[in-house]
């Protein structure tokens, strides 16, 4: 099976996502939700598509 190789490029977008909701002040639980939502969408994109958070 092939790495994927994107991964790190996911943990930047995740680290950058859970910066910007501290800023914003968003809660534990709620970034706790996003992170899980995140998360779910990532590992059901095919490669090379946009991840889309429904």
């Amino acid at each position: 099976m092939a790495r994927d190789d994107t991964e790190p490029y996911y943990w930047a977008v995740l680290s950058a996502l859970e910066h910007l909701n501290h800023r914003l002040a968003i809660s534990g639980e709620e970034l706790a939700r996003r992170r899980k939502d995140w998360e779910r969408a990532y590992l059901r994109t095919p490669h090379g598509q946009p991840i889309m958070l429904e």
